[in-house]
């Protein structure tokens, strides 16, 4: 319900009536309701940054063994706390991983924000992206190192000089079984 609003103007004062809103179930319309069943199974189990209030990248996968022509999914996410995005003049940079010896097939995920998730008292805004591999020969499966760059200003100032920032996640490893 909103309202009644009152208005004056000098001497002369006007009232509207209240005005019923009817607010349903959500639609499914949210970024993370975007994302597939998967993405979000992947993104469940990401940790968060290990420095709090930080920006972070980190690279989740499906599963830490498949058999060789099995889907992998491969999810990027990059954390960042809602006042430092905020900052941002422009969106981050999220580089993928690589893997040899695999198909690798791009996905794709909403652009911007894809999640929100709170830790302790900081909101974080995560930035995702998703690939689907396919191991084409047993053995252990290397997954490279993903990268995230974004800058930062150094002052109030339009034309202020940035800050820049690039961190890595971490490498993994897969078994991949015949």
């Amino acid at each position: 319900s909103l309202g009644p609003v009152r208005a004056r103007q000098g001497q002369q004062i006007l009232q509207t009536g209240s005005l019923e809103v009817p607010v349903g179930a959500g639609t499914g319309t949210s970024p993370a309701a975007a994302l597939s069943a998967r993405v979000r199974r992947v993104l469940e189990r990401a940790p968060p940054p290990s420095r709090p209030g930080k920006a972070a990248v980190v690279v989740l996968t499906s599963s830490d063994t498949a058999y060789v022509g099995e889907q992998v999914d491969v999810v990027t996410a990059a954390w960042f706390p809602r006042d430092l995005r905020s900052q941002l003049r422009r969106p981050p940079t999220l580089q993928p991983p690589a893997a040899e010896g695999v198909w690798s097939y791009p996905q794709p995920v909403p652009p911007g924000i894809a999640a929100t998730r709170r830790v302790g008292s900081t909101w974080y805004d995560l930035f995702v992206m998703h690939q689907v591999v396919f191991p084409l020969v047993p053995g252990q499966l290397h997954v490279t190192q993903a990268s995230l760059r974004y800058s930062v200003p150094i002052a109030l100032q339009f034309f202020s000089q940035e800050q820049q920032f690039e961190l890595q996640s971490r490498p993994l490893t897969l078994t991949v079984l015949p």
